[in-house]
């Protein structure tokens, strides 16, 4: 039987032992990513609807401008640490170095850029703002989510055609699925590197196990 606590590693979904500290790439996996980034809410669950962090990372590569996998793999390190308010964060600078720790291993292990890019960025940042304007207050849709729009298309730095396709899957008038992380990848990002597209056809699959 393995141990119950193993201090500084955790064990992930697929069975590997993570250590937190030292993570060796090849106990980093796709699968795992997934499956601990669907089950973390956004805002810590303080929203007047369930969304998730998984839900948060595809909305953040539709309206990116910039490279979808880096913008779909931004939070990747809350798989294992847990999605925490930036307020509450900013007070636990041990979780703020183990980030860093995880992002540098993750982007190394799956190819995208760490630090993140302006453009991912600015997608995540518009994405807080609609997240607040319509998981923060009691307003189902309507006129949150009309403002929502108006200021997101005046946005240089946001995919505008993707704006009214986020804002209803915030909303829950729309699900995520397969298709739309088709909409998210095949024609934005470059399959040259074989690794990343065997990933991306896994997370497709994987997706629809875990909505």
């Amino acid at each position: 039987m393995t141990s119950l606590f193993t201090k500084g590693q955790i064990k992930t979904y697929s069975g590997k032992y993570l250590d937190i500290r030292k993570p060796e790439l090849d106990t980093i996996e796709i699968e795992d990513i997934i499956i601990g980034l669907s089950n973390q809410p956004r805002w810590m669950g303080q929203t007047n609807r369930p969304f998730s962090v998984l839900s948060h990372s595809v909305c953040v590569a539709l309206l990116t401008t910039g490279n979808v996998w880096e913008a779909f793999m931004h939070d990747a390190s809350e798989a294992y640490l847990a999605d925490i308010a930036k307020p509450i964060k900013e007070l636990l600078p041990d979780y703020l170095k183990l980030e860093e720790i995880l992002m540098n291993a993750i982007s190394e292990k799956f190819g995208f850029n760490y630090p993140l890019s302006p453009a991912t960025k600015a997608a995540d940042d518009f994405m807080l703002k609609l997240e607040f304007m319509l998981l923060k207050n009691e307003v189902k849709s309507g006129i949150y989510a009309d403002i929502a729009y108006q200021i997101a298309i005046s946005r240089e730095e946001i995919n505008t055609d993707n704006v009214r396709l986020v804002i209803n899957l915030i909303e829950g008038q729309s699900k995520i699925d397969v298709e739309i992380l088709k909409i998210v990848f095949d024609d934005k990002f470059n399959y040259s590197d074989s690794f990343n597209s065997s990933a991306i056809w896994r997370t497709y699959l994987l997706y629809s196990i875990v909505s």
